[in-house]
């Protein structure tokens, strides 16, 4: 902790009936600010696949506005890695949900939390987060494989039990269209380069790996099985 941020963090909280939750600013250990989604829509924009445009820009501006909140305290998701709420609201909104393994808990917890009131971060309540290497991490990313499958697994659960069934297939949808759309671009790249048609297709195989174990899980999503949503060792490509 710096500075008495658990002290100051149940003060703000504390000081008025509105406020449900407060959160902390995560820094490292040479006191650098660890970069965090602010709102649940910047995380929903990044569950996407698509291209950095104008267009995609003003699609997400339609369907995934930017949050606005009474102040600039207030927010709608809280990094679990330090969350302070009361046992009362805890409860009342349900508590963590067990059927996430690891990762999006905290963000699915915060869609429920601010239905009872206000979540909040302060810029004098600061946490120094020490990350370690994770089995789960990608040690290799790309832009279209840049999410890791437990994840991303995570997420799109988030999604269906926040957001509803229709809003997870969307983002389902999107990774069935993109590809066969990358595989054929990678083949008319290869073929106009006057090279094999399965010249560096790495990054079309390990997708085309990731969007089969994510559509395995679809009927757990939308069904919503109950239990830790938990992909398999020899699922975790990294």
């Amino acid at each position: 902790m710096v500075d008495e941020s658990i002290e100051k963090a149940l003060i703000y909280l504390k000081s008025n009936p509105q406020n449900v939750a407060v959160g902390a600013i995560q820094i490292d250990v040479h006191g650098n600010q660890i970069p965090y989604f602010r709102t649940q829509n910047e995380i929903r924009r990044q569950l996407f696949i698509l291209p950095n445009s104008q267009i995609t820009e003003n699609i997400f501006q339609n369907l995934l506005p930017k949050e606005s909140f009474e102040n600039n305290n207030e927010t709608n998701n809280l990094v679990g890695a330090f969350l302070l709420v009361s046992k009362k609201n805890a409860i009342k909104s349900g508590q963590w949900n067990e059927d996430f393994f690891l990762y999006a808990e905290d963000v699915e917890f915060c869609q429920r939390l601010s239905k009872l009131g206000k979540l909040l971060y302060f810029d004098d309540v600061k946490i120094i987060h020490l990350i370690n290497e994770n089995p789960y991490r990608n040690k290799k990313t790309s832009f279209v494989n840049r999410f890791n499958l437990q994840v991303q697994l995570s997420n799109l659960l988030w999604i269906r039990k926040s957001y509803g069934v229709l809003s997870y297939l969307i983002i389902m949808i999107n990774y069935w269209v993109l590809l066969p759309i990358f595989w054929i671009w990678k083949i008319i790249i290869n073929i106009s380069n006057k090279k094999s048609e399965r010249n560096d297709i790495s990054n079309q195989v390990t997708f085309s790996k990731k969007v089969y174990i994510l559509t395995k899980y679809l009927p757990k999503i939308i069904f919503l099985t109950k239990g830790p949503l938990k992909i398999t060792e020899e699922e975790n490509l990294i």
